[in-house]
């Protein structure tokens, strides 16, 4: 497959996927994944299986109510019917005192073309935090 079909596919899986997820369409999300697969995420153990999944996104929805996930491809790829997408997301969530804060990370997700439609396998993501630097210290003598 051409690498610019690979790149058409993702964008189209992450358009659909972000307008899913950011109205709260639970089973248009779930529609996304295969039946077994796997998301794991830093703040929990690995979610697997599509009850699992549901559970997962189900408490997601409830915790933050009012979503604006953005799906940034860095990097597509693919061999026969697998592809990968490494990217990264942003996204600004309220908080309580009506103000916004912005997160951000990147995420690795592998698609398998199961009967003609591409369902996530695999996916995984961080929260992108700088290290702080230490400072350097200079020898007194």
């Amino acid at each position: 497959m051409a690498n610019e079909t690979m790149k058409a596919i993702i964008d189209r899986l992450n358009r659909e996927y972000t307008q899913a997820y950011n109205a709260g369409q639970l089973e248009a999300v779930l529609d996304f994944f295969a039946g077994d697969a796997i998301t794991l995420s830093p703040d929990q153990a690995p979610v697997c299986g599509r009850h699992a999944l549901r559970r997962y996104y189900q408490e997601g929805f409830k915790r933050e109510p009012n979503r604006s996930l953005v799906l940034t491809s860095i990097r597509v790829d693919g061999s026969g019917d697998v592809l990968y997408d490494a990217g990264q997301w942003t996204q600004s969530l309220p908080t309580p005192d009506g103000q916004a804060q912005s997160s951000k990370g990147y995420y690795l997700a592998v698609y398998r073309n199961i009967e003609g439609n591409w369902k996530v396998m695999a996916n995984t993501f961080n929260v992108y935090q700088p290290v702080p630097v230490a400072p350097v210290q200079t020898k007194k003598g």
